[in-house]
């Protein structure tokens, strides 16, 4: 989530990075794998600087339950935040009906592949046994098997 303002001392609206998801930061107590890695990132790439918000074709809620708008996040050079937090590892693809799921879900399996950010740091390999998760999906309670 990022808080935007519009103009100097404008509005302050809080966005949500449509199409990917990132680990979540707070509680802090219970803050999933990799999420302060994302976070930073995040605001490496936004924080300060000039930003616009896009609105997909194929998005029919313009903002999600919490009320935060939902946008592609462009930087003035053309650089899409969302795909570049994905392509280093800091989200997941978000399954949503919007039109760059394709493209985004690419750019996870690549990261994923390649083992960058939290693909390589948050699932670890096993002897004899699949990878194990190190944060929960949605709907599952935090526990300490879920801390590394």
């Amino acid at each position: 989530t990022l808080t935007v303002y519009y103009g100097v001392g404008g509005k302050k609206e809080k966005v949500r990075l449509l199409g990917i998801d990132t680990p979540e930061a707070s509680p802090v107590s219970k803050a999933e794998c990799y999420s302060g890695q994302a976070t930073a990132q995040l605001k490496k790439l936004a924080f300060n600087n000039f930003v616009l918000l896009k609105k997909d074709k194929l998005q029919k809620d313009d903002r999600d339950k919490y009320g935060r708008q939902l946008r592609y996040v462009m930087l003035f050079d053309n650089t899409s935040v969302n795909e570049e937090m994905l392509k280093g590892g800091f989200a997941k693809a978000y399954p949503s009906l919007t039109a760059k799921v394709e493209d985004y879900k690419k750019l996870e399996a690549v990261a994923k592949e390649k083992k960058l950010g939290m693909w390589g740091e948050c699932f670890k390999e096993k002897k004899n046994e699949t990878a194990s998760r190190l944060f929960p999906l949605k709907g599952e309670r935090y526990g300490s098997h879920n801390i590394n």
